[in-house]
């Protein structure tokens, strides 16, 4: 049970910090709707009055949308572990 709940969290947190970064990198003229970002991006909400460097993004934004993608991935796991067993 625990190695299954611990790859959820790891791929999550992986999959949050890529898509931090991509939508980081994303060309402006894509511009995506604000709505899309922060749905992708939750962690983007503590950057709305500033435009932050690559380096804020990198240790600070992206971290933190790793730990919520983490924190889905595991409830995600858990979920399926506890189905498993029924």
């Amino acid at each position: 049970m625990g190695k299954h709940l611990l790859y959820s969290a790891l791929v999550g947190g992986v999959v949050g910090y890529l898509v931090a970064i991509a939508v980081y990198l994303a060309p402006t003229s894509w511009g995506p709707p604000p709505s899309i970002v922060f749905a992708l991006c939750p962690a983007a909400l503590a950057s709305i009055t500033v435009d932050p460097s690559f380096r804020a993004v990198a240790t600070v934004l992206a971290p933190w949308n790793a730990l919520l993608y983490a924190g889905a991935g595991a409830v995600i796991g858990l979920f399926t572990v506890a189905r498993r067993s029924n």
